[in-house]
């Protein structure tokens, strides 16, 4: 039995979001400090103030390149969580993928005739309340039949496995043995799944 595990949540979303927010602060200062200065150069090199000058020019210099930092770390931090919503974003899609190819073949073993619609369809919110209860990187990472077997046990189904081919040539795949029918599935979400080739 697979015991549910905490679901692995998204690194909080706003916290590069809190940095870009400091670094923007940090830019602003940065900038009305470089402009300060730069009037004050201008004023001494107006008013022939040599050694002023050449201390105000190097707090200058040090203001620009404080302020280039932080932009070039402005830019870093934006590409960084740009990055990582998009691994977010195909990190979900592939859980999307798994959850929807576990539940397509657990149609087989869930939609049997002598179950009737009304359990057949609660089934399937348990077999939905399962998936969701778990955490994403046990459902990424189990093999297939290991985590239909677990999700079967739990509602109490057993799974009837055979080896089959898909043509005389194929190597033997696990599958699960179709359901006896006199009649289509009885859910409508059963027969989009059992539509799907195998």
């Amino acid at each position: 039995m697979i015991e549910a595990q905490p679901i692995t949540a998204d690194a909080p979303s706003d916290e590069a979001a809190e940095h870009l927010k400091v670094l923007k602060r940090m830019r602003e200062m940065g900038m009305e400090r470089l402009e300060a200065l730069s009037e004050r150069v201008q004023l001494a090199r107006e008013d022939g103030k040599d050694e002023l000058l050449i201390e105000l020019s190097d707090a200058a210099d040090k203001a620009e390149r404080s302020v280039r930092q932080t932009v070039l770390l402005e830019i870093h931090v934006k590409n960084d969580r740009d990055v990582r919503v998009k691994e977010r974003g195909e990190h979900r899609q592939r859980v999307a993928t798994r959850k929807a190819e576990i539940a397509d073949k657990l149609a087989g073993v869930i939609d049997r005739p002598e179950r009737g619609r009304e359990r057949v369809e609660r089934l399937y919110v348990e077999m939905d309340a399962w998936l969701a209860a778990h955490d994403e990187h046990l459902i990424l990472t189990r093999p297939i039949p290991e985590l239909i077997d677990a999700i079967a046990a739990d509602l109490g189904l057993e799974v009837d496995w055979v080896l089959a081919r898909a043509h005389t040539w194929s190597e033997p795949v696990l599958t699960i043995r179709p359901a006896q029918r006199t009649g289509p599935p009885l859910s409508a979400r059963s027969r989009r799944a059992l539509a799907k080739p195998p």
